[in-house]
């Protein structure tokens, strides 16, 4: 997808911003945000990356006790763990990112952040003061779509559905952005929910043990918020727990 002249300008003014030689200002880190594209650099389409809206992460907040850990994987330039900042300590945010210019720029937007520039399946301890398993959310607006798994080892799942897997090593709780036909429930034209379980899902559900919860947030409602296109989408919660001694697959121990 080809910016448009007032997305390339708005883009340029928020490259100029992270650029400064200074520390940000939060009006200007919100910028940033907000205005930052990330059909700059990538095809989006072919990625299956889409930033989540800032409105939208800020409201997913709702989701997520005070004083967690934050563990943000695929994170972009952060701006999931960026909104949750807003009811946690900065300085208890890990985020998790395989791009080098993204984890440069979030880096700039949150220096308070621990940013790991990593595949997310290679990302496999934690070993930060006071961290504890028990107290840890993961938030996550994976990639969309049929995308290599690169070097995880679990069973045959879509990209998403092996993120939620993944992430059951490193919290007992997660809030997820997926789209609605991989999260086991069909929403109508009124916006009542049925559940739908998808081929894609059962087998999640069944390799996994995991047990997807519909967000009480109405995703609809920033649908159009999204600098791209994207699917019909839902904010979901999973209790990642319960389901962790089932993935005998994954042969590792995270330090906690």
């Amino acid at each position: 997808m080809k910016l448009t002249k007032a997305q390339t300008k708005l883009h340029q003014e928020a490259m100029s911003l992270v650029n400064l030689d200074r520390p940000l200002t939060d009006d200007e880190r919100d910028f940033v945000f907000q205005n930052y594209h990330e059909g700059s650099r990538h095809n989006v389409t072919a990625s299956g990356a889409f930033f989540t809206p800032l409105d939208l992460a800020m409201d997913l907040t709702l989701e997520i006790p005070s004083n967690a850990w934050i563990i943000d994987l695929c994170a972009g330039i952060g701006i999931l763990s960026y909104a949750a900042s807003a009811v946690c300590d900065p300085e208890r945010v890990i985020c998790v990112e395989s791009d080098q210019e993204y984890c440069r720029i979030g880096k700039r937007l949150q220096p308070n952040a621990c940013w790991i520039q990593s595949n997310v399946f290679d990302f496999q301890s934690i070993a930060l003061p006071g961290y504890s398993r028990d107290n840890a959310v993961v938030l996550s607006n994976p990639p969309f779509g049929a995308l290599p798994k690169l070097n995880y080892d679990g069973p045959n799942l879509p990209f998403h559905h092996s993120v939620i897997q993944h992430a059951a090593f490193l919290a007992d709780f997660g809030v997820f952005i997926l789209p609605t036909t991989e999260t086991g429930y069909r929403r109508n034209s009124l916006k009542q929910y049925s559940r739908d379980d998808s081929a894609s899902y059962y087998r999640f559900a069944a390799s996994t043990g995991l047990d997807l919860r519909l967000s009480c947030l109405d995703a609809s409602y920033y649908a159009n918020d999204w600098r791209h296109k994207v699917p019909s989408v839902e904010v979901v919660t999973c209790e990642l727990a319960a389901a962790r001694s089932r993935q005998s697959g994954f042969a590792r121990q995270i330090a906690a």
